[in-house]
């Protein structure tokens, strides 16, 4: 039900748009549909002519033509619609840069052991059962017991031979519970059990590295870039909603239209 309201939004949207090239006189010329054709058999890549292709998809040339009419009159509508937000300025892109200066730094890492018992596709008594074995390691090692002993003994990551030891590694490498406890533990500090998709962890971090802000020279196109790209999504959202506001729509019996937001994930 949810792809078919994907699509049913996707084509009302289409419409809609094609409707405004119409209302906004868009003129697509055989010139410039010729373009775009001799673009994309400039970029075959297969052996295989643009016709032979079309055939296996059971297209004819006439078929990509009006497709291509249409792509164009609606990438007229859009670039209409996105010409006018406004510029990015400096001011922007460093107000962006102090309030995402964590995002934007470089060579944070940590040195960590873990201890894992795994508890994948097992039922929730044994999952239970799962985490106070678990707690009872913790225990242990909280009580004086040597956390390589008890990795090597019991953990069920191949590191256990190892006593534990992950090596150093930086964000976005761990699932994020993992990471999350990785990051903000003490340093030798054994931390509460950590509960990920792969089982229960004992997580002790050994070293923090801090990371290092990016210099705004490095990052300012990005910046730019990115919300230049923000705006002009806006405001196609804003164009969409105008659009829907001033047609009328009907959708069959059974189909409702997506609410805002819905799918975007």
């Amino acid at each position: 039900m949810h792809m078919q309201r994907r699509m049913v939004d996707e084509f009302v949207g289409k419409t809609l748009v094609l409707s405004e090239a119409t209302r906004m006189k868009v003129d697509v010329s055989d010139e410039d549909v010729q373009r775009e054709i001799d673009v994309q058999k400039a970029r075959r890549s297969d052996g295989m002519t643009l016709e032979q292709a079309l055939s296996l998809s059971g297209m004819t040339l006439d078929d990509l033509k009006e497709r291509i009419e249409e792509e164009l009159r609606i990438r007229a509508v859009i670039n209409a619609c996105t010409n006018g937000v406004a510029p990015v300025t400096d001011a922007d892109i460093a107000a962006f840069y102090s309030s995402n200066i964590t995002q934007l730094t470089t060579g944070e890492c940590v040195h960590a052991r873990h201890i894992l018992v795994k508890c994948e596709g097992v039922d929730p008594a044994e999952r239970a059962a799962k985490k106070a074995e678990i707690e009872g390691y913790r225990k242990q090692i909280l009580d004086g017991t040597n956390f390589e002993a008890v990795a090597k003994a019991h953990s069920d990551c191949p590191t256990g031979q190892k006593g534990g030891d992950l090596g150093s590694f930086g964000r976005g490498n761990m699932v994020p519970p993992f990471e999350t406890a990785a990051f903000t533990q003490k340093i030798n500090e054994v931390g509460p059990v950590v509960e990920t998709q792969f089982g229960y962890h004992i997580i002790e971090v050994l070293s923090h590295t801090p990371g290092v802000p990016r210099p705004l020279v490095d990052v300012h196109d990005g910046i730019a870039k990115h919300l230049e790209q923000q705006r002009k999504n806006e405001a196609l959202v804003a164009l969409m909603a105008s659009l829907k506001q001033s047609a009328v729509i009907k959708y069959g019996e059974g189909v409702e239209p997506m609410q805002q937001g819905e799918g975007s994930e």
